[in-house]
């Protein structure tokens, strides 16, 4: 009927085209004396041949299930491979094959069933870390995902994993570990009090707390303050002021003899002028309390 050839010790497959007699009313029952491997020598195997009837009366019924509903049956002769059906499908399940069906495939001799198996459909979550697989993890679809802890780095916080979905998809995916710089606080003081408190990133320009003028005062700046922000607090920057200065007019009998500029809050030093006419300066009109300079114009007569 045919020849094929294996190597010593090689499964053998019987052919899948069955042979026909010559005689009438015999149909192929199965192949006599079939070895399972190959043999050192050669072999010869014969075909099997008998009635329907005799056929019929060893022939049975396996029965495919799939949620104890019947999917698909099959009459098979005893000893024969049972041929499997298409294989069933659930949402978010992987076929897993048929329970109950012979560990060697072929049809026992009585009636079968065989259940249709099914295993969760499972995904591969990869965790990313600068640029290297940190962890990796095969899960169930729909299964809760509890992502690894992230390793700590000196001088940075971390903030999540990019990418993450909450239950696991059916689909594999990728998350990646997002880190941030770690940030640092700068204490501004104004005339030995808290004015503020400003935390920024190290390695970061710090962007400066700005004070507005005042009618005395100008704002020249911040003692002490980084141009770019360490790894570790600023305990204390002092405002810096000036103050301003302003113009002091001196005026003897409705004439303007001079001025000059005092800063806000020093000493008034008036002119030395000399006596006229017999007379001499005693004070001056609207001199301030102490002679110290108001944060304003000052005219004295």
């Amino acid at each position: 009927f045919c020849e094929q050839e294996y190597e010593y010790g090689q499964a053998i497959t019987p052919p899948t085209d069955e042979p026909v007699s010559k005689k009438r009313k015999l149909l192929f029952s199965t192949w006599d004396a079939e070895p399972a491997v190959m043999a050192d020598e050669d072999v010869v195997i014969h075909a099997v041949f008998e009635t329907e009837r005799a056929l019929r009366k060893r022939m049975h019924t396996v029965f495919f299930k799939c949620d104890n509903k019947v999917v698909a049956k099959q009459m098979v002769l005893a000893g024969r491979m049972i041929p499997l059906p298409a294989q069933p499908e659930k949402r978010d399940l992987q076929f897993d094959g048929w329970t109950g069906l012979p560990v060697d495939g072929k049809m026992p001799a009585t009636d079968l069933i065989c259940t249709a198996a099914f295993k969760p459909i499972v995904s591969t979550a990869t965790y990313m870390m600068d640029g290297d697989v940190y962890y990796q993890v095969d899960l169930p679809v729909h299964e809760k995902i509890c992502p690894p802890s992230a390793t700590e780095k000196e001088g940075m916080v971390f903030v999540g994993w990019d990418n993450l979905p909450q239950v696991m998809p059916p689909y594999s995916f990728i998350a990646t570990a997002r880190y941030e710089k770690k940030k640092y606080k700068v204490h501004y003081f104004v005339d030995g009090e808290l004015f503020a408190e400003e935390s920024y990133p190290w390695g970061e320009s710090v962007t400066p707390q700005h004070l507005p003028d005042t009618t005395d005062k100008v704002f020249e700046g911040w003692d002490c303050l980084p141009v770019i922000m360490p790894m570790h607090d600023v305990e204390r920057v002092n405002a810096r002021f000036h103050y301003r200065d302003f113009k002091v007019t001196y005026v003897i009998n409705n004439v303007v003899v001079t001025y000059n500029m005092v800063p806000c809050y020093g000493r008034i030093t008036p002119p030395s002028v000399a006596p006229r006419e017999g007379k001499r300066i005693i004070d001056w009109i609207n001199m301030p309390e102490g002679s110290i300079m108001p944060p304003h114009d000052l005219v004295l007569e």
